[in-house]
């Protein structure tokens, strides 16, 4: 994880970063989904370059989850995105640094893998996903359908129950859950285990994948000009 832009701000929640792209690497590995979320589990969880361990593994994600494989379309994923990006405040002149809402948890935040998009965290929840796009450039359609992976927890709590995010009738649909499940002896975590053995003999590197996560932070950046000076554009 590269060093934050802000003091005790983590650089995942800011950055597309090469943590949360492993975690969604392994996701897309094993299920053959076009699109994968992940959230940061633990904001100081880091894994240094060099080979991979187990114990980087269980450091980087800790919770008891499966994987499953849901079929979703492109509204329903911006509605996804957008319901993920509630995790910042809307921007308030003075504001010099992103903030947080309190009550979301830094779990329920989820990052993507297999598309590209902005968050413009000047815009009031809703409305903040800005230019969601495939990972070559293609727009992303409402009506078009495929495969995301996500973890136990994300499909059974708020994908595929109606309330939070979809109401009944528009939720996504349920391709396969516990994706691995039955394979070694800690039946909870297979999912994400293999990353050892997939990866064994790479090394972590200080890079991201293609897919850009990216928070239009102009805002933050003109808070800090002297009055005379524009903003980047």
């Amino acid at each position: 994880m590269p060093k934050g832009e802000f003091e005790a701000i983590p650089q995942a929640v800011l950055a597309d970063t090469a943590l949360i792209d492993l975690i969604n690497e392994v996701q897309l590995y094993h299920t053959g989904a076009r699109v994968s979320a992940a959230a940061l589990s633990n904001a100081k969880a880091n894994v240094e370059p060099g080979p991979i361990r187990r114990c980087d593994m269980s450091r980087i994600y800790r919770h008891q989850n499966t994987l499953y494989a849901l079929e979703m379309t492109g509204a329903q994923l911006k509605k996804y995105l957008e319901w993920s990006v509630g995790f910042y405040k809307t921007y308030k002149e003075g504001d010099l640094s992103p903030s947080f809402d309190p009550e979301v948890p830094l779990y329920n935040y989820d990052m993507f893998e297999g598309v590209n998009y902005t968050i413009d965290v000047s815009k009031e929840p809703g409305a903040r996903i800005q230019e969601l796009s495939w990972s070559d450039g293609t727009p992303v359609l409402d009506d078009q359908t495929f495969v995301i992976a996500v973890n136990s927890y994300r499909a059974t709590s708020n994908l595929l129950t109606p309330g939070t995010i979809y109401e009944e009738g528009n939720l996504p649909k349920l391709l396969e859950s516990d994706v691995h499940g039955n394979v070694g002896d800690i039946r909870a975590r297979e999912p994400y285990r293999p990353l050892a053995s997939i990866h064994k003999s790479s090394a972590i590197i200080h890079s991201s994948s293609s897919s850009a996560t990216s928070i239009s932070l102009n805002w933050a950046i003109a808070a800090m000009l002297p009055a005379n000076a524009a903003a980047p554009q």
